[in-house]
């Protein structure tokens, strides 16, 4: 995985081009990595996937209830937990 200094003159195209190749690169600034320029990998559906029905919205209106507790604030230790804290 190749690692660049990011600076005014770094040619994005060159960049990108490595991509294409199957490269990864990091850009970074300093010793700290800021970015990663990756290939995007193409993908194409399974045959299970590809036979699914298209998604519509608004498929299961009605068929779902939720508890009105389901809009209660969460308790401050599992908040907390959900935002990542101790």
């Amino acid at each position: 995985m190749a690692r660049v200094q990011l600076k005014p003159d770094t040619e994005l195209d060159d960049l990108v081009a490595a991509a294409r190749r199957g490269e990864s690169v990091v850009l970074v600034e300093g010793d700290k990595p800021v970015a990663e320029i990756v290939p995007v990998r193409e993908t194409t559906p399974t045959t299970e996937q590809a036979a699914l029905p298209p998604r519509v919205p608004g498929r299961w209106k009605g068929l779902i209830t939720l508890d009105e507790s389901f809009f209660d604030p969460l308790p401050d230790d599992e908040l907390k937990m959900w935002e990542g804290g101790d």
